[in-house]
């Protein structure tokens, strides 16, 4: 609103001069002594006045595009903090799956390819929020979306071995890990089953979405 008043009485003051000048040429408009000295004054004040308002109207604007940018990002990060505690419960699931390996169970196939899918969707609209959430809150977003994709390629790798297992032993002979181990190593060299096992980047993924989640409650605080 101060903007916006300062505004309003630069174009009162304007206006009042207009008013006097005229006035002023009115009294002395006979006196041509002071008719050149009178008009001089009265352009360069007026190319003041012209060169305050439009400082003054550029100050407004910028105040006010501020004004939307800020009501914009407090709006997106409320969104993410709503989705954040909505994705929650699908993001800790996965700690369920590990360590795996013997003498643990094979998690079930359909579980482990749903976390990795449901990763992906996850990972996709957390990279909507980096262009619309402040810096502060988009760097640690896009860390998140990193880690959740090597999550899903982790995931991936898993399921595809579990996979292979399966298909490989039916129906001659038992399912074993040491199967799975061999699946792996022969469609991926790359990739350390240990790690894989261990789910190593699936928990580096949930500790920088839980760290996101810190960051902005943090945000949300500071702007109340």
């Amino acid at each position: 609103m101060r903007p916006r008043l300062v505004l309003i009485g630069v174009i009162s003051a304007a206006g009042l001069f207009v008013l006097g000048v005229v006035a002023l040429h009115a009294l002395i408009g006979k006196h041509d002594t002071w008719s050149a000295p009178v008009q001089a004054i009265s352009t360069l004040a007026l190319v003041a006045i012209t060169g305050w308002y439009a400082y003054t109207t550029y100050k407004l604007l910028e105040t006010q595009r501020s004004s939307h940018r800020r009501a914009a990002e407090e709006s997106a990060l409320r969104d993410l903090s709503r989705f954040i505690s909505r994705q929650n419960e699908q993001v800790w699931r996965t700690r369920e799956f590990f360590p795996a390996g013997p003498p643990k169970n094979p998690p079930m196939l359909l579980d482990v390819f749903a976390c990795r899918d449901a990763f992906k969707t996850i990972r996709n609209q957390l990279l909507e929020f980096v262009e619309i959430t402040p810096r502060e809150v988009a760097v640690p977003a896009l860390g998140a979306a990193a880690h959740i994709l090597n999550a899903e390629e982790e995931l991936h790798a898993l399921g595809a071995a579990l996979t292979a297992e399966t298909e490989a032993k039916y129906p001659d002979r038992p399912w074993t890990w040491e199967g799975a181990e061999a699946a792996h190593r022969t469609a991926s060299s790359d990739e350390d089953w240990p790690e894989i096992l261990a789910g190593s980047r699936v928990s580096a993924a949930i500790k920088r979405w839980e760290d996101l989640s810190d960051v902005v409650s943090a945000e949300l605080r500071s702007i109340r």
